[in-house]
Order: structure tokens, then C-alpha cells, then sequence
């Protein structure tokens, strides 16, 4: 009985793990933003890359504020959702191996 339960855990860990790593995004009250867990880590690093990031659009000459546009909104995406992005792109290289 236990043998065939460990066969079938162990042929749907990845579906299993990929529904845990939902439900705990959906049902946790707080959201760790990346933004916000590196502002806690080291706020002088991050306002330091703003600068570097600003610098270097001024100094190549670039119109847009890659800031604003790219780095900032990425900054505010959740870790569980990375991590979720993560689990399925090793799921979907690991079908495609099989």
C-alpha cells in the first residue's frame, strides 16, 4: 500500500508542488515584493542602482526611462510568482527531456 502511495507521490511531486506554491500565492495575506525584500536587505545597494541605471540612459543618449518602464514594475512582481515562473519552466524542461 505505502509503495504504491510513494510511486504515485513521486510521479506527481512537480503537479503537487506547482499547486502548493499556487494556493500559498494565492492564500498568503502579504506578498514579498523583491523590491521591497532588497530594500530591507540593503537600501544603499538599491538606490544606487537607480542611480547607475539613470547614468547610463543619460549617458547612452537613451529617451526612454528604462527605470520607470522596466526595472521599477519589475521590482514590484511578487517572489512567489517567480518562484511559481521558475517551477514551470524546469517542469517544462524536464517534459520535454522525456
Amino acid at each position: 500500500m505505502f509503495y504504491k502511495l510513494r510511486q504515485t507521490l513521486k510521479k506527481y511531486f512537480t503537479l503537487y508542488i506547482f499547486t502548493l506554491l499556487i494556493l500559498i500565492n494565492i492564500y498568503l495575506p502579504y506578498n514579498f515584493e523583491i523590491g521591497m525584500i532588497w530594500k530591507k536587505l540593503h537600501v544603499n545597494s538599491l538606490i544606487g542602482f537607480q542611480k547607475s541605471i539613470e547614468q547610463t540612459t543619460k549617458y547612452l543618449n537613451i529617451g526612454l526611462d528604462i527605470w520607470s518602464y522596466f526595472i521599477f514594475p519589475s521590482l514590484n512582481i511578487s517572489l512567489l510568482n517567480i518562484i511559481i515562473l521558475i517551477w514551470v519552466v524546469i517542469f517544462s524542461i524536464n517534459i520535454k527531456k522525456k
